[in-house]
């Protein structure tokens, strides 16, 4: 009971796995800059197909049972979310980190220190940003 309303609430619970666990997919790194500020980002480029396994669950029986009576809606959406997923994220960017100026007084001085044309690169199997230090005042 809620507020002596006599009133109470019964939702649905279900747990949802994605299967294989967790999700493989391969993205890419690609650097770009906007104004003097240099950005790693990474590109979704692939997904690989998954299910998601939907189970009725709860902490007691009106919700078991409320849950079971909208399985087939449950199971639905739960055919639809892996397209839906895949859609959503395949070709999505998002940054990871941002490698903005440097400044520094020096002597009294104020120093900046920019990334000019940065790469990204492979060093002894470790991934490297190779880049021109520009240094100004």
């Amino acid at each position: 009971m809620e507020n002596g309303s006599g009133a109470g609430s019964v939702g649905v619970n279900y747990t949802a796995t994605p299967l294989p666990s967790p999700v493989q997919g391969r993205i890419r790194l690609q650097l770009s800059s906007d104004s003097g500020h240099s950005c790693v980002q990474a590109v979704v480029e692939h997904i690989d197909p998954f299910v998601v396994k939907v189970e009725p669950s709860g902490s007691d029986v009106g919700q078991e049972v409320l849950s079971g009576l909208v399985w087939p809606l449950a199971q639905a959406i739960g055919a639809v979310l892996p397209q839906a997923g895949t859609a959503l994220l395949a070709g999505h960017t998002f940054s990871l980190c941002t490698l903005p100026p440097v400044t520094q007084n020096v002597a009294g001085e104020t120093v900046k220190a920019t990334l000019s044309d940065p790469s990204l690169e492979n060093h002894d199997g470790a991934l490297m940003v190779r880049a021109a230090l520009e240094i100004g005042t």
